[in-house]
């Protein structure tokens, strides 16, 4: 054989071993997610029962539905006849184990549909081949879907309108750790705010002071990010948990912004401006700046 065939099929061969190495991980999630898919294992698995008598058992697989605040992965469950009725009768008392550990759940109980609420879950129990309550459920908590910017006290948001009016994405998320697609694996629900800034409006019916709270994911650890506009007394970098946030396989920088705003009847414009965008860094606009979790509008404390 020709050594310079000999040496590039050592190569290649050399090439594949290397990338076998460093996908393995990949293969291994890819093979434990078909699992969950097509078997419902490795998902955890539920057991209700009602003194020592166990009245229904099953697994929990990923389901990709999330309820209207994006804190809860979803799962809806239908039960034969007499093993609802029964369960209906005694929901009070019934006993919950995750994976053979007793836990504790809120319970909540309605016409249709039996409920438990899990850390990080949210579980509809209904009567077997009840697919009009399920749809309706799922419809309900669609409709209940908050945007990334949100207002919080009743006496301030009945007086305030507000809204993006350019420089963000989508509305996306949350995303299961076990996504089909990696670029979105664990991603919380939020929009990409695009360079060189998003622009937003607060209409108000008075005059009145209020504060911006910003929580993001930055891309970048040294980008300066900032709220701007006529109406802003002062702003300041609040704490986060982390400093450092690997989702997705990239790396984000979890950033929180407080600012104190003075708000003219009428309408009020803002901005959250990018600092890789600054003059001379070169970037072209539209590009992803930062993952925005959310900008709550609150009353002043």
């Amino acid at each position: 054989m020709d050594i310079n065939k000999f040496v590039i099929m050592a190569g290649m061969s050399l090439l594949f071993v290397v990338y076998a190495y460093l996908n393995i991980g990949k293969l291994q999630y890819g093979a434990g997610h078909y699992r969950e898919i097509s078997h419902g294992a490795p998902a955890p698995l539920l057991t209700l029962r009602v003194a020592g008598e166990t009245l229904a058992g099953f697994r929990l697989p990923s389901t990709g539905f999330f309820d209207a605040t994006g804190q809860y992965h979803l799962n809806y469950r239908a039960l034969d006849e007499a093993s609802y009725q029964r369960l209906r009768q005694h929901f009070d008392e019934t006993e919950i184990y995750w994976n053979g550990q007793a836990v504790k759940a809120r319970k909540l109980e309605q016409k249709t549909f039996l409920a438990l609420l899990l850390p990080r879950r949210k579980i509809y129990l209904v009567k077997d081949h009840d697919a009009k309550t399920i749809a309706a459920l799922q419809w309900n908590e669609n409709r209940r879907v908050q945007d990334v910017m949100r207002c919080s006290g009743k006496a301030l948001c009945a007086q305030l309108r507000y809204g993006w009016t350019g420089g963000v994405g989508p509305l996306q998320g949350p995303f299961l750790d076990s996504d089909l697609m990696p670029q979105r694996r664990g991603m919380p629900r939020g929009r990409w705010g695009l360079g060189p800034a998003t622009p937003f409006v607060i209409e108000a019916r008075q005059a009145t002071r209020a504060r911006l709270s910003l929580l993001l994911l930055d891309t970048s650890p040294g980008q300066e990010v900032r709220i701007v506009g006529r109406g802003v007394d002062a702003l300041a970098k609040g704490r986060v948990k982390t400093k450092l946030a690997n989702i997705a396989g990239k790396r984000f920088y979890p950033k929180r912004y407080l600012a104190k705003i003075f708000l003219q009847p009428g309408r009020n414009e803002f901005r959250i401006d990018y600092g890789d965008w600054a003059a001379g860094r070169g970037r072209p606009a539209g590009q992803a700046a930062a993952y925005l979790i959310h900008l709550d509008i609150s009353g002043e404390e």
